[in-house]
């Protein structure tokens, strides 16, 4: 007997068929072809030799058709109370009239967070509807929020951030937050767009968002996976606070005179204005004041208005509130105006003005200083003085940029966490000097430094070695270390060759992190795992062991179990815990065992019976999944209770029940006569869940066996 066939493609005749539609998915296919003739006794023959231990495979490839703003993201809790790598979330929109599946998306900022969406199978936001990404899917531990898809790889800063969406090559969306510049920024406060702004170009815009203001079950406020509060403005009635020092006497005549002013209001600065005129001259005219950054405003007044008689001038400024409120300088303005004198002489140095360098500037980076410099004879130059600690003087010069506004940089390497002391120096075309502070380098401005943390915390750690006992749990040990203290170790860990990873956290003692690897998973076939840390910096910086993981990964054997399996099967199973009546219930679950699963069934009983229903589950082909359906016709109105028993091909026969006390404990289910829940649908096994939400391999779904508080006591 001979077989001809081409891998993947085959035409032959008189056989052909095709693989199913269902099974052809991101994860590839594996395939072999077998034939028997009609001899007696038959003869059989596979293609490749050797199948199934052999067998051809195939990769697929998936396709992307949406567009730019098909989905939009809508709001961000980037600095929740409580532990951040349980807390943080944001929320997904579709403007659509269609489900979107995300399964493949990759989500990023523009530094090196990323992750990409790899649930094995749908992950669908739903027409003109949200899905909520988190780090942590326990609402007990991530605040109360119904979290349908859980990420890593990925965390979101407390000042500014972006998130951006990517499928293939197309950016469908993104939103660049900005530490309260324009964006809100109250701790414990979702980031919340508008509700009637719902699309990619308005969260662009700060203007936009506004804070929630309904509260969560943790204290935060947020409104995840539902319409958002709308942003309503709140009517300012309070005029600007205005800080200006007045001009000193003794100004040269003929000079243009700068005016510094530092203008705060909530609702925004509209305008900052001089109004000046020669001492006693009667009317006082206007000049404009620029905003040079932050809340500093600076101008002049006129050389034309400087003489030796005199000046007045007041200062004035309006908020950008509906109202317009104003706030004068002195309070009561061209009544009882600031005054200053003028010389006639230039005997001293240029006048220098500079709001000073604020506290708290980051670690090795350069710092801007600017300063406005006149002089009736003509500035020089002007040159910054400054030093790290109490280090040696060093000088930088200062530039012109125009309209008499100089500017120059403390260079990054002596921006330490020493500190910094600076003072400027200017000198006239008459060889005038002048130094600001007075007094220079004996009474120099100073600001701190803060340290940076751009790193990763280390890990050390030594890889498992091969042959670990089947069954057994494995113990993981790292030493992580890091300057901004460490704040959460965790280990991601598979079954060898699957798809999806799960965690667990490791507990510290020291700078030594334990933690390990469950017993359920330690099974032949061998693990794949690696170690992520994060920071306690704002940023949340991450590292992992190996440094390219999840691409990279530890693996470790697990040694061929010998001897009599004297073990129940492994039942990992995530319970339903409402359904509508009428409805069929699909049970998924995985279940290992040494010696192979003999038998699976669940055993149901409606409301109101005393007796079990046995209902055989079936086990998927080349997997560890069982699936089965309780009736619709057993789904009424009241609590629906059922537990799980599965035996496996020892000789003894092993029984493993879930819950493990079956039946004094079993699962309930809520029955209602109607509701909001989605209703069945193929892709989803039938159980109106998210694909998100049903274990997928035995490497993620051996986590289920937490969700005790799902399990309800029988009285």
């Amino acid at each position: 007997m001979s077989i001809c066939h081409l891998p993947r493609f085959s035409t032959l005749a008189p056989g052909r068929g095709s693989i199913p539609a269902a099974s052809v998915t991101q994860l590839g296919v594996d395939y072999y072809v077998s034939a028997t003739d009609s001899a007696t006794p038959s003869n059989a023959a596979t293609d490749p030799t050797g199948a199934p231990g052999a067998f051809h495979s195939f990769t697929v490839m998936r396709v992307f058709t949406v567009q730019e703003g098909d989905l939009v993201i809508t709001e961000v809790m980037n600095d929740p109370s409580g532990t951040e790598t349980e807390r943080e979330w944001f929320e997904l929109y579709n403007t659509t009239a269609s489900p979107i599946d995300i399964d493949g998306f990759t989500f990023s900022d523009l530094g090196t967070d990323a992750f990409t969406v790899n649930a094995g199978g749908p992950v669908v936001v739903p027409p003109g509807g949200y899905l909520v990404l988190g780090r942590n899917a326990d609402m007990a531990l991530n605040g109360g929020v119904s979290v349908g898809y859980v990420y890593s790889g990925m965390a979101l800063s407390n000042n500014d951030d972006e998130i951006i969406i990517t499928a293939g090559t197309t950016e469908v969306d993104r939103v660049a937050y900005d530490a309260g510049a324009t964006f809100p920024n109250t701790p414990g406060t979702s980031l919340s767009l508008d509700p009637d702004q719902l699309d990619f170009s308005s969260n662009d815009d700060g203007a936009s968002w506004c804070g929630a203001t309904s509260q969560l079950a943790s204290g935060d406020f947020g409104t995840p996976g539902a319409m958002n509060d709308p942003c309503v403005p709140i009517d300012d009635v309070d005029p600007p606070v205005v800080v200006h020092t007045p001009v000193a006497n003794g100004q040269p005549n003929g000079a243009a005179i700068p005016v510094v002013v530092v203008a705060n209001d909530a609702s925004g600065i509209a305008s900052v204005e001089v109004f000046f005129r020669v001492r006693g001259a009667g009317a006082f005219d206007s000049a404009a004041l620029t905003n040079v950054g932050g809340a500093t405003y600076i101008g002049e007044i006129p050389a034309t208005s400087v003489t030796l008689a005199g000046v007045d001038y007041y200062v004035r400024a309006v908020d950008d509130s509906t109202g317009a409120n104003e706030r004068l300088d002195p309070m009561m303005g061209d009544t009882t105006p600031h005054t200053f004198d003028v010389t006639a002489m230039d005997g001293a140095g240029p006048s220098i003005t500079h709001v000073p360098i604020a506290d708290g500037q980051p670690s090795g980076v350069a710092v801007e200083v600017f300063a406005r410099v006149l002089d009736a004879s003509g500035v020089d130059t002007v040159t910054i003085e400054f030093r790290t600690g109490t280090g040696a003087w060093m000088q930088a010069p200062m530039a012109d940029t125009g309209g008499r506004l100089f500017s120059g940089q403390i260079p990054a390497t002596a921006v330490t966490t020493d500190g910094v002391s600076y003072f400027l120096s200017a000198s006239d075309t008459a060889a005038n000097r002048s130094e600001l502070p007075v007094g220079g380098a004996a009474a120099p401005y100073t600001f701190t430094v803060t340290l940076v943390d751009v790193d990763g915390p280390a890990i050390t750690h030594t890889p498992v070695a091969d042959d670990q006992p089947a069954g057994a749990a494995v113990p993981i040990v790292a030493t992580v270390t890091d300057e901004s203290a460490v704040a959460e170790v965790r280990v991601y860990f598979r079954a060898s060759g699957t798809a999806a990873f799960a965690s667990a956290p490791l507990t510290a003692n020291g700078d030594t992190y334990t933690g390990e690897i469950p017993a359920a998973l330690v099974a032949e076939g061998g693990v794949d795992y690696y170690l992520e840390a994060t920071d306690a910096s704002d940023d949340q910086n991450l590292a992992r062991d190996p440094e390219a993981a999840p691409q990279a990964v530890h693996s470790f054997t697990v040694a061929t179990t010998t001897g009599d399996d004297v073990e129940a099967p492994a039942i990992l199973h995530l319970p339903e815990t409402s359904v509508t009546a009428g409805t069929t219930v699909s049970i998924v679950a995985e279940i290992v065992d040494a010696s192979g699963v003999a038998s699976a069934e669940v055993l149901y009983r409606s409301p109101g019976s005393d007796s079990f229903v046995s209902v055989a589950l079936t086990n998927e082909p080349g997997t560890n999944r069982f699936t089965g359906d309780i009736p619709a016709t057993a789904v009424v109105v009241g609590q629906l209770e059922y537990y799980l028993r599965a035996r496996d091909g020892a000789p003894a026969m092993n029984e493993g029940l879930r819950p493990e006390a079956a039946p004094n404990e079993v699962f309930a289910i809520s029955v209602t006569a109607g509701g909001t829940d989605a209703p069945p649908r193929s892709e989803d096994g039938g159980c109106g869940c998210s694909a998100a939400e049903r274990p997928r391999t035995f490497a993620w779904a051996w986590w289920l066996l937490v969700l005790a508080p799902l399990v309800r006591r029988r009285r």
